[in-house]
């Protein structure tokens, strides 16, 4: 019923066709990824994420696209994307995603998610090697060729932003993949409270303790790990 919802939504805010919205919906949205945000019993936003891949230090991250963010006209600078936001990210963190990914519409939307958290961090240079890079599955593929789009002339989204959803996992790849770098950081996360922890890497091994050292922004942290990645095709021209 929500992706119903949600499809009905999108096409009167973008204008993406029903048609469209159908072959995305049934191929790249799984259950419980649509977000929606109500009050007093009335729809005032909603989201929803599709499940993708990206590499990091040779490490495949479970990533959610978050996509369709929109808050209805009534409803606008009252709080509302940030909280449905918010929803979509806890949502994600409960589900073991690493990391969330979006492409804002326009420069205002980006320091709007830059205040969750969200860093801008990609290049539009496609890199030799699949590092720091956004995999595309076989259904993705399969519906970008049932859509018409010509795979062969890639098209790139250099605007695009990404979060840490879950960091345990990521440091934990980060601190294996660069033996020799020791740290200790207070990582802080006002969207995701159980994200909020102390790491300590050294020789290739991650800790969690209670200990408070230098803080870190989640933003910061982001932007920091995932600087220079790639990401293409993402039915978002």
């Amino acid at each position: 019923m929500n992706d119903v919802i949600a499809k009905k939504y999108w096409n009167q805010e973008f204008g993406d066709s029903p048609q469209f919205l159908n072959a995305y919906f049934g191929a790249m949205i799984e259950e419980n990824c649509v977000c929606l945000t109500s009050e007093c019993g009335l729809l005032v936003a909603l989201s929803v994420f599709a499940r993708y891949e990206y590499v990091f230090c040779s490490q495949k991250l479970s990533m959610a696209y978050l996509t369709g963010v929109m808050t209805l006209p009534a409803f606008r600078n009252l709080g509302y994307m940030r909280q449905n936001v918010t929803s979509a990210l806890n949502k994600m963190n409960k589900a073991g995603y690493d990391i969330c990914v979006l492409i804002p519409a326009n420069a205002q939307l980006a320091i709007a998610y830059e205040n969750l958290g969200f860093a801008s961090v990609f290049t539009t240079q496609k890199p030799l090697t699949l590092e720091k890079t956004v995999l595309h599955s076989d259904k993705d593929i399969l519906l970008h060729k049932r859509l018409g789009y010509d795979l062969n002339k890639p098209y790139t989204h250099g605007n695009g932003m990404i979060r840490i959803v879950n960091p345990k996992r990521i440091m934990s790849h980060y601190a294996h993949f660069h033996s020799k770098v020791s740290f200790s950081f207070t990582l802080k996360d006002n969207l995701i409270a159980n994200n909020n922890i102390s790491y300590s890497i050294n020789c290739g091994k991650i800790s969690k303790n209670k200990d408070t050292y230098k803080i870190i922004s989640v933003q910061e942290l982001s932007a920091f790990l995932f600087k220079d990645s790639y990401m293409d095709c993402m039915f978002d021209e």
